[in-house]
């Protein structure tokens, strides 16, 4: 009686996942792949160079998505969970490895099967994402596997969280000392040189960068201060 019962219950559970729709199957993996192997926004390649399974595993599902059945939210969630397991994916294929400035071509010249399309890095950010979505909160979200990065969160973006997760990053990124450095002295401040490689998502005829980051900040800088650039580190985020 009892196998009967486990037997039941296994074909319920089965029914139940077959049942389920691929893109809700790829958040589920994206969102296990990214707890087991991130901490503190830093990747276990060395793990990962063992075993790769949840990850090419998760990747094969986002080969296969249709993005043009998706809605906004689940198109913005999927392709940025995609685009960061993708890089994780590059890196380690090339493991082990210093820096993605190592790998010639990383972001160009790599293709990947993604969306029942081949596509580069490049390819992703520019044309499935940035040209379509147009959100300067995409910049704290995508995550090029360096440690002058906005922080890679150890959870998977999510259709129904989409947006208060955006907003959520780009607060604790723009409120990281480490990140946004304030000299009081000389009345400057030194940014990330990703605010001057897409200077046109931060700055307008409106506002400039100080404008942009006060939007978010808990203390404010003066508008008046200077804006200096620090060189972008491009060592691997890799687990210590």
């Amino acid at each position: 009686m009892k196998k009967l019962q486990i037997t039941a219950l296994l074909l319920i559970v089965t029914s139940i996942a077959k049942a389920e729709f691929p893109i809700d199957v790829f958040f589920k993996k994206s969102d296990l792949f990214f707890k087991s192997f991130v901490t503190d926004s830093k990747v276990d390649y060395l793990a990962l160079n063992s075993d790769a399974t949840l990850l090419n595993e998760t990747l094969q599902i986002a080969a296969k998505i249709d993005v043009k059945q998706l809605d906004q939210n689940t198109y913005k969630a999927f392709w940025i969970n995609t685009y960061n397991l993708l890089v994780i994916k590059g890196i380690v294929d090339n493991y082990p490895v210093k820096s993605v400035q190592d790998i010639k071509g990383f972001f160009d010249k790599k293709s990947f099967d993604v969306a029942q399309q081949r596509m580069s890095l490049k390819k992703i950010e520019e044309t499935m994402i940035k040209k379509v979505l147009k959100d300067p909160f995409l910049n704290f979200v995508l995550v090029c596997a360096s440690n002058g990065c906005p922080p890679l969160i150890n959870k998977a973006y999510l259709p129904e969280t989409i947006d208060k997760q955006l907003e959520e990053q780009t607060r604790i990124s723009i409120n990281n000392p480490s990140f946004i450095r304030i000299n009081n002295e000389t009345k400057t401040i030194e940014v990330s040189e990703m605010f001057e490689w897409y200077r046109e998502d931060f700055v307008n005829n409106e506002y400039k960068v100080i404008t942009f980051l006060n939007k978010y900040r808990t203390n404010k800088i003066d508008e008046n201060w200077s804006v200096e650039y620090y060189k972008y580190d491009w060592t691997l985020n890799s687990k210590k």
